[in-house]
């Protein structure tokens, strides 16, 4: 399992949750997934990651799975994958290595005795077609006041892109969610680039990240989710 990727999609909540209730003892109306599906289109380490915590409606209590009571994927490209579980962190997870081209994934709860709930399906946000910036463009950040545009050919004008910016070689030192419509364009700010002043040129990251909501199967609990991202980057260089 992805370390990395799994402390990312845990809620606080869901640390909190130091009991599991043995899914055998549970009807499926009463299992409240999270289902998660992460693409990081980083050219370093690009990764399909998708996640599974299963809760339970009105309590801090997660579900472990009983023998016979098995969860898969399946992908538009790949017929089963199966999810390794981890004890410490209640997350049942895999990561698919070198792939981001998938655009499809289908979740199956397959039940011993019981409902199965086997059409939990999301459609993967397709990459950001980036035509600016190129990679290394230098910005001038001009007291803060300098910006960089950011455009793509294949807006969907449906959602945001969400836009993080952070030292290259490093990960995201802020939390700042800059966003604007899925449109084709999108204007950076120099001071949104870096968390102060630069004294020389910087090599910064810029996260564009898309998001979905995709469907959970009828048979699981009301409040159950699905949720997507997909994240492409550039690296640009600050300059004062």
């Amino acid at each position: 399992m992805n370390m990395r990727h799994a402390l990312a999609m845990v809620s606080p909540l869901t640390l909190l949750a130091c009991a599991t209730t043995d899914s055998s003892t549970l009807a499926t109306t009463q299992i409240q997934p999270r289902f998660t599906t992460k693409v990081e289109a980083s050219p370093n380490r690009p990764t399909t990651f998708v996640s599974a915590i299963l809760g339970q409606p009105g309590t801090m209590s997660n579900v472990r799975l009983a023998p016979g009571d098995v969860l898969t994927a399946k992908t538009d490209k790949d017929p089963q994958l199966g999810f390794a579980y981890n004890e410490i962190l209640q997350v049942y997870s895999f990561t698919l290595e070198n792939i981001v081209d998938r655009t499809q994934v289908t979740i199956s709860l397959t039940r011993a005795n019981g409902t199965s709930a086997p059409l939990s399906t999301i459609q993967i946000p397709a990459a950001l077609a980036l035509k600016a910036p190129t990679a290394g463009r230098r910005v001038e950040y001009k007291g803060g006041a300098g910006s960089v545009e950011v455009s793509w050919s294949n807006p969907t004008n449906a959602g945001n892109v969400h836009f993080f910016a952070y030292p290259c070689g490093g990960v995201a030192g802020t939390t700042t969610d800059l966003q604007g419509p899925d449109s084709g364009t999108f204007t950076l700010q120099a001071r949104s680039l870096a968390v102060a002043a630069p004294t020389k040129e910087e090599c910064v990251t810029v996260s564009m990240q898309r998001r979905a909501t995709g469907t959970v199967d009828p048979a699981f609990a009301a409040g159950s989710k699905f949720e997507g991202y997909r994240n492409d980057f550039v690296n640009v260089t600050l300059v004062p």
